[in-house]
């Protein structure tokens, strides 16, 4: 199933009980909160969890100024960089789920500074297009945004609360998914694959 942008704020919608809307731009109360929380909703649940579909590397641009103190090297992040994940190798296999390589950390500006010459940045970017979406996104998506503009539409902040509860149940239920499907054939071990 591939979601456009008005049914996931139809679904959000349904989860607080209200009637769909026919577009963003109605005019209802409904349509102009789900249309200004958006936006803020998807950032939101990209920024949660490795999503594949949302993966990116990219070499970094080095910045003229250097860092004082610990990396010698400033760069620039890409414009539609989210979340920074780990430095890699340009032929790095190593899967995303796996834990950030410590050894950058961010300097504000939408920079981080490093000591590695040329660095590639595997990051979460900012992904617009709803037809990228995967199923399990667009329904946590879906409950982040319920959970934006619940208190807004039923003025009930503990039920926000449960809608972002269920959100987070469902990145944990996506990261438990991809530890599943993607194995780094590194790390199975043959003896404890024998006996599951």
């Amino acid at each position: 199933m591939r979601s456009g942008n008005l049914d996931i704020i139809n679904a959000a919608l349904g989860y607080l009980g209200e009637s769909p809307i026919q577009g963003v731009n109605e005019g209802s109360a409904a349509a102009n909160y789900a249309k200004a929380q958006y936006d803020p909703a998807r950032r939101a649940a990209l920024r949660e969890y490795n999503w594949t579909f949302a993966l990116k590397r990219e070499h970094l641009a080095r910045l003229a100024e250097g860092v004082p103190g610990v990396y010698q090297h400033t760069y620039q992040l890409p414009a539609d960089c989210l979340r920074a994940i780990r430095l890699i190798g340009p032929n790095d296999r190593v899967p995303a789920d796996k834990s950030p390589v410590t050894g950058f950390e961010p300097v504000g500006g939408n920079r981080i500074a490093c000591d590695s010459e040329d660095p590639v940045l595997e990051y979460v970017a900012d992904v617009t297009d709803p037809t990228l979406f995967d199923d399990l996104f667009v329904e946590c998506f879906s409950y982040h945004l319920a959970a934006k503009i619940c208190t807004q539409i039923t003025g009930d902040a503990n039920r926000a609360m449960s809608y972002l509860q269920m959100a987070r149940q469902l990145t944990r239920e996506a990261a438990a998914q991809s530890g599943r499907e993607r194995r780094d054939p590194a790390t199975v071990n043959p003896y404890v694959e024998a006996r599951a």
